[in-house]
């Protein structure tokens, strides 16, 4: 008995670029700013706006954050204006670091 061949095709992307931010209100990522608001907007991993649909974003004083449910914020902008980090301080006079992570249409965070 032939139970016979099964054949699916599946297109799949793979995103190997990151999420890049800008920033008006800090437009040199290696110089000091003083303030209290932060200004950022950023662009996905690729040009089909619809293949990122949501985005988490965290700013705080950790250079590597990992993403995890807890502490994030997620949006489907692609622009904040921050006076308050994760831990609901006001922005002051530290070095801050904000981190954002694209979700897809089909729910990989990465």
């Amino acid at each position: 008995m032939t139970i016979g061949t099964v054949s699916h095709r599946a297109a799949i992307y793979i995103a190997d670029a990151p999420v890049v931010i800008t920033s008006e209100s800090h437009p040199n990522s290696n110089a000091w700013v003083p303030g209290t608001t932060l200004v950022a907007s950023w662009l996905g991993p690729t040009t089909d706006e619809g293949a990122y649909p949501r985005y988490f974003y965290r700013l705080d004083r950790n250079s590597q954050a990992t993403y995890t449910p807890v502490g994030w914020t997620a949006t489907t902008g692609r622009n904040v204006l921050l006076t308050q980090d994760a831990d609901g301080r006001a922005i002051s006079s530290f070095g801050y670091y904000l981190h954002v992570v694209a979700e897809d249409r089909f729910g990989n965070i990465g």
